[in-house]
């Protein structure tokens, strides 16, 4: 379990910027989804791509309860 968390704690050092671009990219299309009000089908694809990285997300914060 040592392991586990060294090899995370190295993980999450380097990880550390893309997940800020990341965020910066999800309110972006957050953004982009309530002040644009793109059509259905650019909707449904910002949609999409806003929940991927929800579950990026939602994946870092469980591993970082270990």
């Amino acid at each position: 379990m040592q392991n586990l968390r060294k090899g995370l704690a190295v993980y999450f050092d380097k990880a550390e910027y893309t997940y800020m671009v990341l965020g910066f990219f999800y309110l972006g299309l957050y953004s982009a989804q309530v002040l644009i009000e793109p059509p259905k089908a650019t909707y449904d694809a910002l949609e999409l791509v806003s929940n991927l990285i929800y579950l990026i997300f939602v994946i870092d914060l469980l591993l970082r309860a270990i």
